[in-house]
């Protein structure tokens, strides 16, 4: 498995319900609207919900999802 690297700020929103993220679903209860993301070294970001155990599982029908991202300054990336 690669490396983490550091993940981005990401804020969800589901049908206009915040969700909160989240380090681990292992805890999260079957009702905890919980979310958590996890970025590989090729830059792919996941951003996994709950599977209704672990978790809330987000509604599938009708669903309005929204999502924010914020990158923090990349050292990787020269300056423009």
């Amino acid at each position: 498995m690669a490396s983490r690297r550091q993940d981005p700020e990401i804020t969800v929103a589901v049908d206009g319900a915040s969700w909160t993220r989240v380090q681990s679903l292992r805890r999260a209860g079957p009702d905890d609207q919980v979310f958590t993301v996890s970025t590989e070294d090729d830059g792919t970001t996941e951003v996994r919900f709950g599977d209704g155990s672990r978790g809330l599982r987000p509604p599938v029908l009708g669903m309005a999802l929204a999502a924010a991202s914020i990158f923090g300054l990349n050292r990787d990336r020269p300056s423009r």
